[in-house]
């Protein structure tokens, strides 16, 4: 019993200490690692994650022009949400060809890769920058921007749709759930180490 008791506050101790952790604006992150009391970013540089939706954020040695720099760092973190979301398919594919039919699964391998790689100027095309900022990391300035895609649930839909997977309600709705958890591009990337 009493056991159990020390286990819970051992636990709720780590919450607290989580809770504190990610309150904080990610600089104090930022410059333990870096070690430059210097620099400075928002927290969006390094957790880029917008409730609801998909987000990516890039950064890029700020040269001093505006236009071309704005332009690199969009496209570098546009380029970035496709390759999530083309990782986030491969997590489906490999989610629905565990759950497969008998003889089915042969057919559906990679029909949700093969979709997301046909949607991908849609991607690049629905993200819009949400966030441009300066920042000074490890001692250098950089331009960072978050690209945001708001509409996930369409995107899904049409991978859905094209990926010719025939899924009940319930099924599919599990499905999108998997495609939005942040874990599952960690899953894959530590599954195709």
């Amino acid at each position: 019993m009493m056991n159990n008791k020390f286990k819970g506050l051992l636990a709720l101790g780590a919450v607290l200490t989580l809770a504190a952790c990610s309150s904080n604006d990610g600089a104090n992150t930022m410059r333990e690692v870096t070690k430059n009391e210097q620099d400075n970013a928002p927290n969006w540089v390094f957790n880029p994650v917008v409730d609801g939706a998909l987000a990516s954020s890039q950064c890029v040695q700020w040269s001093g022009q505006m236009q071309i720099d704005r332009a690199q760092v969009i496209a570098a973190a546009r380029n970035d949400l496709a390759q999530q979301i083309r990782t986030r398919a491969a997590v489906l594919d490999k989610t629905y060809s565990s759950k497969g039919t008998e003889g089915v699964q042969a057919e559906v391998s990679s029909t949700f890769e093969q979709a997301s790689q046909q949607l991908s100027s849609e991607v690049l095309e629905g993200s819009v920058p949400q966030e441009v900022t300066l920042a000074q990391i490890d001692g250098q300035k950089q331009l960072c921007a978050l690209v945001v895609m708001e509409e996930p649930k369409q995107l899904f839909d049409n991978m859905m749709n094209m990926s010719g997977v025939d899924a009940d309600p319930m099924s599919e709705q599990a499905m999108y759930e998997t495609f939005m958890l942040e874990k599952t591009k960690a899953e894959l990337e530590a599954m195709l180490k």
